[in-house]
């Protein structure tokens, strides 16, 4: 990935901020490039407008009001969205919403860079290629393959490996042969 991820920050604790910007400037191989802050909806969606970033690193409650009310007040959503928060319980609205990830504070180095992967994936051009393939592949043939998320992505599994599937409330465990 070349190209530069134009990158915000909307988080109303300014030690999360920095706790954040810490751990971004620790990975320059992902070549993200924060070009603002923002502590309040409204100042985020003002930034949003003016720089047009890439990447939205998003809180949830900010202040009165939260993340998800920045959202509603966003007209195009032509960017990435990573949920940063201390609320395990707006997962799944934040999925609904096409977050790439969700990332607990006090943000862990390990996921932030397993949620930056994603994002590299996603941009990847062979990446896409790889899946649109398998796709085509898929609607004219048999299944052969089928695209499994994971936390670095998305895995392509060949149906004749998968010996079974275990579902478990949110989640569903593939049992592999090896």
């Amino acid at each position: 990935m070349n190209n530069m991820i134009r990158t915000i920050i909307i988080e109303d604790e300014q030690h999360c901020t920095d706790r954040l910007l810490k751990l971004l400037n620790d990975m320059p191989m992902f070549n993200i490039k924060v070009i603002g802050t923002a502590f309040t909806v409204s100042d985020g969606v003002a930034l949003l407008k003016k720089e047009k970033p890439d990447l939205v690193f998003l809180d949830i409650q900010l202040g009165n009001e939260t993340g998800f009310d920045f959202l509603n007040q966003v007209e195009e959503e032509d960017f990435k969205i990573i949920f940063c928060t201390a609320f395990d319980n707006y997962a799944v609205q934040a999925f609904r919403c096409s977050a790439i990830d969700y990332l607990l504070k006090p943000v862990d180095k390990e996921e932030l860079h397993n949620s930056l992967l994603k994002i590299k994936n996603l941009e990847d051009k062979n990446f896409r290629a790889q899946q649109l393939q398998v796709l085509l592949q898929n609607l004219t043939t048999p299944l052969k393959k089928i695209a499994i998320p994971d936390i670095k992505g998305i895995v392509f599994v060949p149906v004749k490996d998968i010996v079974r599937c275990e579902g478990n409330v949110n989640y569903t465990s593939i049992y592999l042969r090896n």
